[in-house]
């Protein structure tokens, strides 16, 4: 109990029984019974099309939309033979399958004639850039929402493609929206700013047959971070013969900063908008990333922005209306983990009652140990939710069944499964899989003197070793991706101007054991090793990496990084408050490699453990 504040604290409450007891009112005798269902819904996960095994050797893909269309499932994204996000050459593919489970071959879908009456640039697929489709079904007709943005003016612009059976061809249509004078155009010209539109999630058709497109219009001049950008939706009366435009809405504390809306009808017949907080050079604290807005006149005007009250990431989300119960598939943290901002290594199902503001509730993880997992969308069928999602920073598509969807008739406990961020012990070692995390308890402030890490790895991907960054200073240990290898690599911060990296030459394959260590001597004398290779860096001038903060292992400590957690085994990491010689780093060096060896070669070959002197260790 708080002493202090004895009323103003509630710790956590079990129910273990199936009923709870609810007074009603201070003055009557009677009480209400309600009987509560702890909601654990059977997930069933697959892989829809892989990175590292797929025909059409796609090895990047992402933002992927599916439904199920008269007899099968359909699903719809972008993808490209290049492993990068945004690169010519990026098309939209689809895949169908009768049970959700058995996937057909991807092709291309809006550019070829095999797939579509019209196809849009067939013989330009390499300087073509299309983006983010998003399905709806509607009227017995498949529509599709999309964006072309490459090296081709005349097919640049924004796109719905529709398809009247299973087995027929797409129609694709460029969509003209009007601006503030003049005909409708590609490009709408409002409030002096030229845009360009980009389809943000799965359209919606309201109760009265308004078909409604979230979007974001972003400054068609600028870089994207500077840009500015507003979120909107197009909508149709007419089956899309003719589109509107909606009120922009202006976000005025970050006008560069909000992206990807979602749309959903209320029960009361407003529009309700969920969308996020996207500034990249300002990050947001958890809880006022997403953005929250209503339209009462089916969609054509909106309210200014309220704060969601969720403490969460920044990535895509998708919300339906399951009657009288709202889902909303997003991305949750990681457990003991929750003041990051950037993570995505947990996809939840979040519930409401009303749809509104304030009453969303995080829950069941769908996606479990998998990582990098986000920009989900889903389609209701039957008992069941089905979604599918990008996973391993955009390179894969994977599905998930949630069956069963949350009862609307019942009252419900909805547990929160965040995901453990406790490293498990394999054949002796620590393993890590880009969500784990270990913080010393211990400030070890590196900046104090010299130091140095040595470290025993089996990797299988790059990422962060050590990251003693705080209060933009401090230093880094990673393992950097250079060509098919990895590479010891330390950056330091607080450098005049940010930070430099210092990354050795030599190479090492992933999956194989290694010894990574570096020493800082004085300030301005920087030694890497890997294996029996060592490189020395000069700094020219002295660098104080004191932060008086813990280190982290493993996981990146400084949220807006363009490094990556940590992937692979760990089977030793030191860190010693003085700086190692060539000959000590050597010495553990080749202790690790007896380590490795079998128990009867290590007795024909027994290595004393290394003596360090005078400095002191701490091993994790």
């Amino acid at each position: 109990m708080n002493r202090k504040h004895p009323a103003n604290r509630i710790w956590f409450c079990i129910v273990l029984s199936t009923a709870l007891w609810l007074p009603v009112g201070h003055a009557q005798t009677t009480r209400l019974w309600n009987n509560y269902q702890v909601y654990q819904p059977e997930i069933t996960r697959g892989i829809l099309v892989d990175t590292d095994n797929n025909q059409l050797k796609l090895r990047y893909n992402h933002c992927a939309s599916t439904v199920f269309y008269q007899d099968r499932w359909f699903t719809v994204w972008n993808a490209n033979t290049i492993a990068a996000e945004g690169d010519l050459g990026q098309l939209i593919y689809l895949s169908t399958s009768t049970d959700f489970t058995h996937w057909t071959v991807p092709e291309p879908v809006f550019s070829t004639g095999a797939t579509s009456i019209n196809p849009i640039g067939p013989t330009d697929h390499g300087r073509m850039q299309q983006w983010q489709p998003n399905l709806l079904v509607t009227d017995g007709e498949l529509w599709c929402t999309w964006g072309e943005n490459g090296k081709k003016p005349e097919l640049v612009g924004t796109y719905c493609s529709k398809l009247a059976s299973a087995n027929g061809r797409w129609k694709n249509t460029k969509i003209l929206l009007p601006g503030d004078s003049g005909p409708p155009v590609i490009h709408p010209e409002i409030d002096g700013i030229v845009w360009r539109a980009f389809p943000s999630q799965n359209p919606v058709e309201l109760s009265g047959g308004r078909i409604v497109a979230p979007v974001t219009l972003r400054e068609k001049k600028g870089s994207f971070p500077a840009a500015q950008k507003r979120n909107a939706v197009i909508y149709t009366d007419d089956r899309g013969a003719n589109w509107r435009l909606s009120e922009l809405i202006q976000l005025p504390a970050a006008p560069t900063g909000q992206w990807e809306p979602t749309v959903y009808e209320l029960d009361s017949g407003e529009i309700a908008m969920i969308a996020r907080r996207n500034d990249k050079t300002n990050l947001v604290s958890p809880a006022e990333i997403l953005l929250f807005a209503t339209s009462s006149d089916k969609g054509a005007t909106w309210s200014e922005y309220e704060v969601l009250p969720l403490e969460v990431l920044s990535s895509r989300m998708h919300v339906l209306n399951t009657g009288n119960r709202f889902c909303m598939i997003y991305n949750d943290h990681r457990l003991g983990d929750a003041g990051r901002k950037v993570d995505r290594y947990n996809l939840a199902l979040f519930t409401s009652p009303s749809g509104r503001a304030r009453d969303w509730m995080p829950g069941v993880s769908v996606t479990h140990n998998l990582w990098g997992v986000a920009y989900p969308q889903m389609f209701e069928k039957d008992d069941a939710l089905y979604a599918a999602f990008s996973q391993g920073s955009s390179r894969s598509i994977h599905t998930a069944r949630i069956r069963p969807k949350p009862d609307p008739a019942r009252h419900c406990i909805f547990p929160r499964h965040l995901m453990d961020s406790r490293p498990d012990v394999r054949n002796g070692m620590l393993a890590f899989d880009f969500r784990q995390l270990i913080k010393s308890k211990w400030k070890m402030d590196l900046g104090k003197g010299d130091f140095s890490i040595a470290a025993r790895l089996v990797p299988r991907h790059r990422g962060m070793v050590v990251d003693g960054r705080a209060k933009r200073k401090g230093m880094v240990l990673a393992l950097k991706k250079v060509g098919e290898g990895l590479a010891v690599s330390c950056s330091i911060a607080g450098f005049p101007g940010g930070s430099r990296s210092f990354t050795m030459s030599e190479t090492v394959p992933k999956g194989r054991p290694l010894y990574a260590g570096v020493s800082f001597q004085n300030g301005k004398r920087l030694r890497l090793y890997v294996n029996h290779a060592v490189e020395a860096f000069e700094i020219s001038d002295r660098i104080n990496l004191s932060t008086g903060a813990p280190l982290f292992f493993g996981s990146l400590q400084h949220t807006n990084s363009a490094l990556f957690n940590y992937y692979g085994l760990i089977d030793q990491l030191l860190v010693f408050n003085r700086a190692l010689d060539d000959d000590e780093h050597a010495l553990l060096q080749s202790g690790g490699v007896q380590r490795q060896r079998t128990a009867a070669a290590a007795q024909q070959r027994h290595l004393q453990r290394p003596r360090l002197h005078d400095g002191t260790c701490r091993n994790l």
